[in-house]
């Protein structure tokens, strides 16, 4: 089945937009009718890679931990044999959010009026992810939705600390960097002009660095924002080419072949790749869609087709471990134990942990990267404002020379 986005207005006329999984366009209005939506305009998803970035965006636009805590309290409230439609109204009112608390509400009014809750929580998909909707699934068709909300709980809250480990060893470095480009601008721009003006009357006798020091100090504070709309105008063009099918398929190529940098990137593609498929498999959820939908989040476009390609491969009777080795882009270690959880009849298990220990390695790689990238920003803001403040008192013992 393809993926379509659409248009719609609920029965009192408010807009509302999402994607769903239909043969063609006329089961999606179909299906809308029967939702009690009215179809404004309906489109088939373009096909290509999933999120756009580096790899550490949650899967849901929902804050992590709301989601986290949404999934973990329905999955209780379940499991303790409520009825779904009073699941979810406890658990929206538990949810410390308004804006998800209302879309919960809008869940649980569809379930009430005859949606399956997968579908229902389809209508959202800025708040519940292609995965999340087809766990949900899977836990529906085969009656087990809490042991499945549990599940999806702890991918969620696995794959949140993951993050939030990223983000943590991003932040010195971060800090560091902005305190250089602050530090040299307010010498620049306040400093160093003041210096200047001190000094006008003997330019001639001041030694040529900080000639050109106060020189380029006051382009800098009468010019600035030339810089600044370069630096936008830079900015928003690199950013449109790279969010360009061929821009990001160029930097995708590119970025894989980078010392350092592009080992670490395929760690987190593979990562990502084992838990979201040991997930979904692990959930029910078949095969084949289980890589249609790990296709659509994972963000380097060479891992998204050789996915794709995989599928081709699994409908030929040729099982997984093979396509996956045959695409090329899979490290070796992966590819084996792939082969061997195939063998064993506990794939799902093997890709959980090889997400783990992949998991690990893109910490200890982060760390090590910034290990390497810290006393470089540090020696930069070094010598950019040591060299300032040399050529500052290179001036003044010059001009006190002269005075004895």
């Amino acid at each position: 089945m393809a993926v379509f986005t659409y248009k719609a207005t609920d029965r009192g006329g408010k807009k509302v937009e999402g994607r769903m999984e239909a043969k063609d366009a006329d089961a999606v209005a179909a299906r809308l009718q029967e939702l009690n939506f009215y179809p404004l305009g309906i489109s088939r998803k373009k096909e290509g890679g999933g999120e756009k970035g580096f790899g550490f965006r949650p899967l849901s636009r929902v804050q992590g931990r709301v989601l986290i805590h949404f999934t973990q309290q329905l999955a209780l409230l379940l499991a303790a044999g409520l009825p779904l439609d009073r699941c979810l109204a406890i658990s929206g009112e538990l949810v410390q959010s308004d804006s998800f608390g209302s879309v919960v509400e809008k869940v649980r009014r569809s379930v009430e009026e005859g949606s399956t809750f997968a579908d229902a929580l389809a209508l959202h998909p800025r708040h519940f992810s292609t995965l999340y909707v087809s766990m949900v699934r899977a836990g529906e068709a085969s009656g087990s939705l809490d042991r499945i909300l549990t599940r999806l709980a702890e991918f969620l809250e696995e794959w949140q600390r993951f993050r939030d480990v990223i983000v943590t060893a991003l932040t010195y470095p971060a800090f560091l960097s902005f305190f250089a480009v602050t530090a040299v601008g307010v010498l620049l721009g306040f400093v160093v002009p003041k210096f200047g003006a001190a000094f006008s009357d003997m330019t001639d006798s001041i030694p040529r660095p900080t000639r050109i020091l106060i020189a380029f100090s006051e382009a800098f504070r009468d010019y600035w924002w030339v810089l600044a709309v370069a630096l936008a105008l830079t900015a928003a063009a690199a950013t449109a080419f790279f969010r360009s099918r061929q821009g990001k398929e160029w930097w995708d190529r590119k970025v894989l072949r980078l010392p350092g940098l592009g080992g670490l990137v395929v760690r987190i593609q593979v990562s990502r790749f084992s838990r979201v498929l040991g997930t979904l498999i692990q959930g029910g959820v078949p095969i084949l869609k289980a890589l249609e939908i790990v296709t659509d989040t994972l963000t380097n476009t060479v891992f998204s087709r050789s996915v794709a390609r995989v599928q081709t491969g699994l409908k030929e009777g040729q099982g997984i471990a093979e396509p996956l080795r045959k695409a090329g882009v899979f490290p070796p270690l992966f590819l084996h134990m792939v082969t061997v959880g195939e063998e064993t009849g506990k794939l799902e298990e093997m890709l959980l942990t090889i997400a783990t220990a992949f998991d690990r390695e893109v910490e200890r790689g982060v760390k090590r990267l910034l290990s390497l990238f810290e006393p470089i920003i540090i020696l930069v803001m070094g010598i950019a404002i040591g060299s300032i403040i040399l050529s500052i008192l290179w001036a003044i013992f010059s001009v006190n020379q002269m005075v004895f």
